[in-house]
């Protein structure tokens, strides 16, 4: 029975460390591959500014920051 609780203790603290490290992976939601990709895009442009979203209209798509 104490090896079993201590089974079921160890279970629920790696759950909740695994939650805690998936959800602190991507620092925001355009980084995360697991969201539709309008979503993705969306989020990236409204972080974007004018400069950079008007840099991303020429033949050179990286952005510089």
């Amino acid at each position: 029975m104490k090896n079993t609780m201590r089974l079921v203790a160890g279970l629920c603290l790696l759950a909740t460390w695994g939650a805690r490290t998936a959800s602190a992976q991507y620092q925001y939601p355009f980084q995360n591959p697991n969201l539709p990709i309008e979503q993705r895009v969306r989020n990236i442009v409204s972080l974007m500014t004018v400069d950079e979203k008007i840099h991303c209209l020429s033949t050179d798509p990286s952005v510089p920051r």
